[in-house]
């Protein structure tokens, strides 16, 4: 072998082994940004729920909230703020409430890439997402339902109001 075979096998080697690292660095970002989605749509949805609770407690209806938005979740304790800032997307929350009877029946959380990098990357990750969703541009909206009330204070609810009479 000459001087040139073994540079050009070592320079080969050195090569291979930067796509490795490179491809194992990828797939770590992967699983934590997927990680990092996974938490933040559970942990807002989480809170929403927790929010809807408390205002049901204290105003014994099934109602949109007041104050709804990210701030006022983490401001009340129900979300973590590190969930909200350290997403790399813009969060919003909304509720939808029934016409007739101002009943909560669903919530929103809303994700907004700053990039198109960003909106793809946003739009792969939710394919994961079980349940209902749409994207449009740079923007993810994932909608839940809104369970109503069970077992006995199902018994004590009032349809046409969306309050419960205890």
């Amino acid at each position: 072998m000459n001087l040139t075979s073994l540079t050009l096998a070592s320079t080969l080697r050195t090569l291979a082994m930067l796509g490795v690292v490179t491809g194992l660095l990828l797939a770590y970002n992967g699983a934590r940004e997927k990680a990092l989605f996974e938490r933040t749509v559970s942990g807002v949805m989480q809170a929403m729920d927790e929010q809807i609770r408390s205002e049901t407690e204290r105003t014994n209806c099934l109602h949109v909230p007041i104050d709804n938005n990210i701030k006022t979740l983490v401001s009340e304790g129900w979300l973590e703020a590190s969930i909200r800032d350290n997403s790399p997307w813009t969060l919003d929350i909304a509720y939808q409430a029934s016409r007739n009877s101002g009943r909560v029946i669903g919530k929103h959380l809303t994700l907004t890439a700053h990039s198109s990098q960003e909106a793809t990357r946003l739009k792969e990750l939710a394919q994961t997402v079980i349940g209902s969703w749409q994207f449009q541009g740079r923007t993810l909206k994932i909608l839940e339902v809104v369970k109503g009330p069970t077992d006995v204070s199902r018994m004590e609810f009032d349809p046409a109001t969306a309050c419960f009479a205890w």
